[in-house]
């Protein structure tokens, strides 16, 4: 894991805590209302994880275009 990888798992979960505990404390009256309330807490959460995964697969579609690039690269070299 490198460090964005960590910073935005640590900001997701962040948000998603902050999130949760201004439901559990927030003001209205019913879950729904508070969960509306701090939806874009809850959404900045998501943003950090679809970021997480998003980089995650750029960089293992790269890993595996190098390997297949070295792959290549090994195969005309023992002909």
């Amino acid at each position: 894991m490198k460090l964005i990888d960590t910073i935005l798992v640590a900001l997701c979960v962040g948000f998603f805590m902050i999130g949760v505990s201004e439901v559990m404390s927030g003001e209205g009256n019913s879950i729904s209302e508070r969960v509306g309330n701090n939806y874009g807490i809850f959404m900045l959460s998501l943003l950090c994880l679809f970021g997480f995964r998003y980089i995650r697969a750029k960089r293992k579609k790269e890993e595996q275009q190098d390997e297949d690039s070295s792959n290549t690269n090994s195969s005309k070299k023992k002909k």
